[in-house]
């Protein structure tokens, strides 16, 4: 997790693939983009299925949820506080939950 203050006109993406992704905060005023955490994903190797993370942001961009989604094996769900620059696991699920 990266510590960003959230701009006034702002949009979340995730970009990457395979077994690394990055969670970026675009500044649609300033034409910029910084990041705000990065995963790395460690998955079945035989999966024939790809990998993938999503994420969904509050209205005012201070709180996030990070859904990583990991074929025939465990999924996870985070909250992101990019302001804070803090993530906690909510949630993991799947073939090998190590949550439980």
């Amino acid at each position: 997790m990266t510590k960003v203050t959230i701009p006034a006109e702002f949009r979340y993406v995730v970009v990457g693939s395979g077994d690394d992704f990055r969670v970026l905060v675009l500044d649609l005023g300033a034409a910029r983009a910084a990041e705000v955490a990065s995963a790395h994903v460690v998955r079945v190797q035989s999966a024939p299925a790809q990998t993938s993370a999503a994420v969904s942001a509050s209205a005012d961009g201070r709180v996030l949820l990070l859904s990583l989604d990991v074929p025939e094996a465990q999924s996870s769900l985070y909250v992101l506080r990019p302001e804070a620059g803090s993530s906690k696991l909510l949630n993991c699920f799947g073939v090998k939950s190590w949550c439980d």
